[in-house]
C-alpha cells in the first residue's frame, strides 16, 4: 500500500465519524438535560419532606 491509500482511507473514516459526533453530541445533551430534571426533581422532592419535620420536631422538643 502506498501512502495515498492510508491517507484516502483515513479522510473517508473521518467523515462518517462528524455525523456521528454530532449525534453523541445530541444524546448527551439530552442525557444533561434529563439528569439535570431529575436532580431538581429529587431537590424539590427532598426539601418538601424535610421542611414539615423540621418545625415539628423542634417544636415539639421545648
Amino acid at each position: 500500500m502506498s501512502s495515498k491509500d492510508i491517507n484516502t482511507s483515513g479522510k473517508q473514516s473521518s467523515c462518517p465519524a462528524k455525523g456521528k459526533g454530532d449525534e453523541r453530541k445530541a444524546r448527551l445533551s439530552q442525557a444533561l438535560r434529563d439528569n439535570l430534571k431529575r436532580r431538581k426533581a429529587q431537590t424539590r422532592a427532598r426539601r418538601t419532606e424535610s421542611a414539615p419535620q423540621a418545625p415539628t420536631s423542634a417544636g415539639s422538643e421545648d
